[in-house]
């Protein structure tokens, strides 16, 4: 059984409340609410990539991971395809903004702020080779950048090709114009554009057609899509905390019946994009994901691929909430996470939900987000929020953007700023946050003399917090810069940990 399964478990046991807490060895002074100051330094990883171990990431220590951040982000679909403006973009209404690395680093630095260890970074295959067989170094080069600044923070990046309903041309993003049957087919403008997403109701339009050129490589498509993945997985080799990649966002069938796309188009996609990366560099992971219908239910149409070192990606919205909003309070998130869930078990690989939210302006959102990471939590699954985009202007008026236009914070984002167990050196772990009280508890079989990381952000625990522990001796100190919490067992053994508001 996967080490981490039980946290599901932990739900029908009602453990508790959240999180993990201060070492407590029996010798801790007691003005220090459970920490100590004499535990050591906390080496540092070797390396930030992660191997797969039946459906957990783990780390360089041996350690199991769990993912949380943020996509980053939905203004990256269009010109200049990054989200955030920067002084040398050359587009209009941002010849003002911050140079590009200094407005990088702000962006960054507001992910670590939260406490994320990970980011889903979108891409654009139009910014990559806007002419066939040319690509933009220039663009190349600024996504290096921006990929360095996570890495200088210890954030993970997953690299994922962005695409929705194929094309600008169709009011989406992504493939290259020249991929499309009519190169010269003129662009909308944003504001007639707010129904984008009803292409994929109609499996007879011009985007089924378009995704049909695609699936039965006319004119050599995905030919070009593995050179221009080639391309940049080679561009990208000296990241070592760039984890993954994913072949394409969201992938839909198209004209074909789902089956025979599921087994005999996506399917032999992802298996050549993963011989591909594997061949490039090994170390890493790659991530398939799902057709965006398949969030009605949470029972996924596509098939595991036959390679290893792969994650599933599925993404979740509530359909409920989609359509109706979250006034009604009518969410249940398990009704969907758990058949994703039981699908990654089932192909005993990790399970990522690569995109989830609502519209942020929207009454109860905050609430809505604070269930959705809680569900997470339960399972456990790895999960990064769309979507985190600084501009004025917002993606079709979107309207999941997570901050305003200078990182001003919305309530949903706050939200995902959660205590959570980054990185644990043991099994058979138990985890419940209870957000409303800010109290976690974490029980696991430690393994001796190993750090076990956990995040615990500042503004949770605005006056400190309070640690008790019981079972195997350990030491634990808290790192107020990183807001990880560092937790060392003495000897094997079972460790309960709570942490509290002081």
């Amino acid at each position: 059984m996967n080490p981490l399964f039980s946290w599901w478990r932990a739900v029908g046991a009602c453990l508790g409340m959240v999180l993990f807490c201060g070492g407590c060895a029996q010798d801790a002074p007691e003005d220090h609410d459970g920490l100590r100051e004499d535990c050591g330094e906390v080496p540092a990883l070797q390396t930030l990539q992660l191997r797969i171990d039946g459906s957990d990431f783990v780390d360089a220590d041996g350690r199991r991971v769990l993912l949380r951040g943020v996509n980053a982000g939905g203004r990256s679909k269009y010109p200049p395809f990054f989200p955030f403006a920067f002084q040398e973009s050359g587009y209009p209404g941002q010849e003002s903004a911050l140079p590009f690395d200094a407005a990088a680093e702000k962006y960054v630095q507001q992910v670590a702020d939260w406490g994320h260890n990970v980011v889903r970074l979108p891409f654009s295959w139009e910014a990559v080779e806007p002419t066939r067989g040319v690509y933009d170094e220039q663009y190349i080069t600024r996504l290096n950048r921006f990929i360095a600044a996570f890495g200088a923070h210890d954030i993970r990046v997953i690299l994922e090709f962005h695409q929705d309903v194929f094309a600008r041309t169709y009011c989406g993003d992504g493939f290259p114009l020249w991929a499309t049957s009519d190169p010269d087919r003129a662009i909308p403008p944003i504001e007639a554009c707010g129904d984008w997403f009803k292409a994929y109701l109609n499996k007879n339009n011009e985007v089924a057609e378009e995704f049909q050129r695609f699936w039965t490589n006319e004119d050599g498509l995905q030919d070009a899509l593995m050179a221009m993945w080639e391309h940049m997985l080679r561009a990208t080799l000296v990241h070592d905390h760039l984890i993954g990649v994913e072949v394409m966002n969201e992938p839909w069938e198209g004209a074909l019946s789902t089956e025979d796309w599921a087994e005999n188009y996506m399917k032999p996609l992802v298996e050549r994009f993963a011989d591909l990366v594997h061949e490039v560099r090994s170390d890493l992971v790659v991530f398939f994901g799902s057709a965006g219908t398949d969030t009605l239910t949470g029972e996924t149409v596509v098939h595991r691929p036959d390679r290893e070192h792969v994650a599933f990606a599925p993404h979740f919205y509530d359909p409920v909430v989609y359509v109706t909003g979250t006034k009604s309070r009518r969410w249940d998130p398990h009704r969907v996470l758990k058949n994703f869930f039981a699908t990654a078990q089932e192909w005993n690989v990790p399970i990522l939900i690569g995109e989830t939210g609502c519209r942020t302006a929207i009454e109860h959102c905050d609430a809505y987000t604070r269930a959705t990471f809680a569900a997470y939590d339960v399972y456990p699954m790895h999960a990064t929020a769309w979507e985190y985009s600084t501009t004025e202007d917002d993606w079709n008026n979107e309207g999941y953007r997570l901050t305003g236009p200078d990182g001003e914070e919305s309530s949903a984002i706050d939200e995902t700023v959660r205590v959570y167990p980054a990185a644990l050196a043991g099994t058979d772990v138990t985890f419940v946050y209870d957000r409303k009280e800010d109290r976690a508890e974490l029980a696991f079989t430690a393994s001796a003399n190993t750090w076990s990381e956990i995040v615990v952000p500042e503004r949770r625990y605005t006056d400190g917090f309070r640690l008790e522990s019981t079972g195997a001796a350990h030491c634990a100190t808290y790192d107020k810069a990183s807001q990880r919490l560092w937790v060392r067992a003495d000897e094997d053994g079972e460790l309960r940990l709570t942490l509290t508001p002081r």
